[in-house]
């Protein structure tokens, strides 16, 4: 034998064989559970960035967002009477006297898609009763115009509008129903 072989030790001593009957060893344990929180880490985090992206919305859930709804009276020397709920909160009722009266509220919508607010508004011998807020899957008609998380609608002579915030123009939406006796 040379020196070399003399004195070089084999590469397996003080290593044991695994025994299939004793499961795995405590270092490929603890190595697999770290392998087991990072694949849980990552599937989390595809979780949350997939809630921003337009799948999410496709299976039901949408990013949660902050909003505020703005009921403006511009009726001519007129009171507008305004009662707006959804199916957890009634908003109470509320006279908005004078022109550039408004109520208002903020909420953020629910995980789930299904937030949606409803009013009624009076006015002397006429009424409207609309959905003023709700979460859209498909259509964009709603949130384009209440860009920025603000809707504003608007209680005119003519009929209730509501404010294109990126065109900057109102449209009116609804018209007055004449209130029977």
């Amino acid at each position: 034998m040379n020196h070399l072989q003399m004195n070089q030790k084999p590469y397996t001593q003080g290593l044991q064989e695994p025994n299939p009957n004793q499961g795995t060893s405590n270092m490929s344990s603890t190595y697999e559970k770290k392998r087991h929180l990072k694949a849980a880490a990552f599937l989390l985090g595809l979780l949350a960035s997939a809630l921003t992206q337009p799948l999410a919305m496709a299976i039901g859930i949408v990013p949660i967002q902050k909003w505020r709804v703005h009921v403006v009276n511009r009726l001519n020397n007129a009171t507008l009477f305004v009662h707006c709920k959804s199916k957890d909160d009634d908003l109470g009722f509320h006279n908005l006297v004078g022109v550039g009266s408004e109520f208002q509220w903020s909420f953020k919508n629910n995980l789930w898609a299904t937030t949606l607010f409803w009013c009624l508004l009076r006015k002397p011998n006429a009424y409207v009763s609309f959905e003023a807020f709700w979460i859209e899957k498909t259509h964009i008609w709603l949130n384009y115009r209440c860009h920025g998380g603000n809707c504003i609608w608007t209680a005119r002579e003519d009929g209730v509008y509501l404010r294109n915030n990126p065109d900057s123009v109102d449209e009116r939406v609804h018209k007055w129903k004449v209130k029977s006796i």
